[in-house]
């Protein structure tokens, strides 16, 4: 996806500001934020998909970035 931190908390001043739009409770803005929250690992430090075909100008673009044996996100380690 190519996203940053600066674009994670941008994304959640946004919402932050729909909530006060939309005057959404407080439970319901904790389970929205929660579950998006989750996410953060998959979505941040992600390579972008136009970076990698860039960088792989051989790339098979139909086997996905894994084809150049990019793998996002990162398997978590057995522990």
């Amino acid at each position: 996806m190519g996203l940053t931190e600066v674009h994670w908390k941008a994304v959640f001043e946004s919402i932050d500001e729909c909530y006060e739009n939309f005057n959404v409770p407080q439970d319901i803005r904790e389970e929205v934020t929660a579950f998006l929250t989750q996410f953060k690992p998959a979505v941040i430090g992600s390579p972008s998909y136009r970076d990698v075909v860039l960088s792989h100008p051989d790339m098979d673009v139909t086997k996905g970035m894994k084809s150049v044996g990019i793998h996002w996100p990162k398997a978590d380690k057995p522990s």
